[in-house]
């Protein structure tokens, strides 16, 4: 090879003790430029994989470890939601039990079952919501939750209905008679009785307590004072209206205290008894009126402590 078609490369070292002549063809210098660039690029692609490996690793277990407290959250918030359904169901029984003691219909099973819009999902799958895939394991709750909430505004609106029929029920009850009017016995009952003046047999729409003159007479139950006045049977008489078809009847008075129209409460004295009209001696005479139609008093008196133990015997 001659020399012009070589390169020369020289060696200097800091001692001087030698300069090194090296002669280089020309066809290996673009050639060895060539091999460092590959092997830069080798070594950048290289580095960039192993970067990326590294990240990808590194997400890969932040994901992990995010997704084991997810599931853990789920499994948290499918055991809350299997207390909301076993609360849901002892609420459901305590209103069954209202409904019992009071009276009240029953509901239909398929009623319940349209006002909740389906069951609830099965135990199964609410404590097994960390064996299914995290998502399918949230569309069940939330499915689950949607379902728990329709029940619970369903059991709101039967409560609700409950709570105004036992409103409605405490009213007609504080509106039903249901003590003695006077502290005294029962001396003549209700039914075909004969007359204290003729002897003949005809109807006693009442009863007739002993009570002397001057007795308080008590309002047996919440009502207002229909009207007051004299008739020749029951001289002074008040009559009482309670509502719910129920009226109550005093006569033979001494004296009124209450004005027609007037608003009066169980035990709320309207009067005293006396001996005015049809009577042969102090006492009062009470009626008790249903449907327009009289009944017996004694039907609707629960408190019997004025009289003796068995105010039924002395009934005749």
């Amino acid at each position: 090879m001659k020399v012009k078609e070589r390169l020369q490369l020289m060696i200097i070292p800091p001692s001087n003790d030698g300069i090194k002549h090296y002669w280089i063809p020309p066809w290996m210098v673009p050639g060895a430029i060539i091999a460092a660039s590959v092997l830069a690029l080798v070594a950048f692609t290289t580095s960039i994989f192993a970067f990326k490996y590294w990240n990808s690793d590194s997400a890969l277990a932040q994901q992990k470890e995010a997704n084991e407290q997810l599931q853990i959250q789920v499994a948290q918030l499918g055991g809350s939601v299997e207390e909301l359904h076993n609360k849901l169901v002892l609420l459901e029984e305590s209103e069954q039990q209202v409904r019992s003691v009071f009276g009240f219909p029953e509901l239909d099973p398929a009623e319940r079952a349209l006002g909740v819009g389906g069951n609830v999902a099965s135990d199964d799958i609410l404590m097994g919501a960390t064996e299914h895939a995290t998502f399918d394991a949230i569309y069940e709750i939330e499915t689950d939750l949607d379902r728990l909430l329709r029940r619970a505004e369903f059991e709101r609106e039967n409560f609700t209905a409950i709570y105004n029929a036992l409103v409605d029920r405490k009213d007609q009850l504080d509106h039903t008679p249901s003590i003695s009017p006077v502290e005294g016995h029962l001396v003549r009952g209700y039914g075909i009785r004969p007359d204290p003046f003729t002897g003949v047999e005809r109807l006693h729409g009442g009863v007739d307590l002993s009570a002397n003159a001057g007795t308080p007479v008590r309002a047996p139950a919440n009502g207002r004072v229909a009207s007051t006045g004299y008739q020749a049977q029951l001289g002074k008489m008040i009559k009482l209206d309670h509502d719910y078809d129920v009226e109550t009847r005093f006569g033979h008075l001494s004296k009124i205290i209450v004005k027609r129209g007037q608003t009066v409460k169980r035990g709320e004295v309207i009067g005293y008894a006396g001996n005015t009209g049809y009577s042969t001696g102090p006492h009062l005479h009470y009626e008790v009126i249903v449907d327009g139609r009289r009944v017996d008093p004694i039907k609707y008196i629960y408190d019997f402590t004025p009289w003796n133990d068995d105010p039924l015997a002395q009934a005749d």
